[in-house]
């Protein structure tokens, strides 16, 4: 078989050229010496060697501006990062009481004339946050001179008399005011053999079941809303109501079916209605 593409050296004639390799170091030579002589004609040419000094000028007048603009920058980053040129002059505290504020910035512990770049904000809003009443805290650096501490507080869920005095807790279960003074129409909670590292579990327990029973009422048509709960253990919550009716509610489980449970019999007669068992509402007085 013969191969078309190829010829062997024999099939050569006399005086024939052998073909250049691609990689023909010879050839690369010849063309690069073609390509310089190419160029140094067109460089011959005086409107592109003018062309070309008013590229490089401008690309020299390019590369100029930009360090001088990162100098500038850095410099700027140094002065007010160590000098007083934007520093605290003042700290302006919202989110609690005027009488607090004084409070909360002892606590922030920032000095005037502390460059504000140099001011850490997360060790100040920690710092803050041991407030008992301090639910959430941001710190903001509010340019030219101003330290700005945003807080918000901790909303009173349940109040629990606790060793002859009493305690308030947020809905999360944080206990974080035993000052006595214990807002009108607080729910309050009533715990046999309660400690405080028992009440959280149970200040949760209890705003679960009164905001369920709250909501499934009020779609019913008619929202009942609790004053009191008292437990004998986790398993025997009792719900009393503005009305002065009283729930057995039992366990926290459940409280969703047992919520709707009451409120497809509240409107019948009743003083007492044990829910425990959502499937079979009983009234026992």
């Amino acid at each position: 078989m013969s191969d078309l593409g190829r010829g062997s050296a024999g099939d050569r004639r006399p005086g024939d050229v052998e073909p250049t390799l691609p990689d023909d170091p010879q050839a690369r030579a010849d063309a690069a010496a073609v390509r310089s002589s190419s160029q140094r004609v067109r460089l011959s040419d005086p409107a592109v060697r003018a062309e070309v000094r008013r590229k490089k000028r401008r690309n020299n007048r390019i590369a100029g501006a930009a360090a001088i603009v990162a100098v500038i920058a850095v410099l700027g980053y140094l002065a007010v990062y160590f000098l007083p040129v934007l520093a605290v002059r003042s700290v302006e505290v919202t989110g609690v009481p005027d009488e607090q504020q004084a409070e909360v910035i002892e606590q922030a512990s920032v000095s005037n004339g502390t460059p504000l770049l140099q001011v850490d904000s997360r060790n100040v809003a920690q710092r803050v946050s041991v407030i008992p009443n301090v639910s959430e805290v941001r710190v903001v650096r509010d340019y030219p001179s101003t330290l700005r501490i945003e807080i918000i507080e901790r909303e009173p869920a349940v109040v629990v008399e606790i060793d002859g005095s009493p305690h308030i807790f947020d809905r999360e279960g944080v206990d974080y005011d035993q000052s006595g003074n214990v807002p009108e129409g607080l729910l309050r909670a009533e715990l046999s053999d309660v400690s405080l590292e028992l009440a959280p579990q149970a200040v949760q327990d209890i705003v679960e079941i009164t905001e369920t029973l709250r909501s499934a009422t009020a779609n019913a048509g008619a929202e009942q809303i609790a004053t009191s709960v008292s437990s004998r253990s986790p398993q025997g919550y009792e719900v009393t109501l503005a009305d002065g009716r009283v729930i057995e509610w039992g366990s926290v489980e459940k409280s969703a079916e047992k919520a709707a449970s009451f409120a497809a019999v509240m409107d019948r007669p009743g003083a007492r209605w044990n829910v425990s068992n959502p499937a079979m509402p009983v009234s026992s007085e």
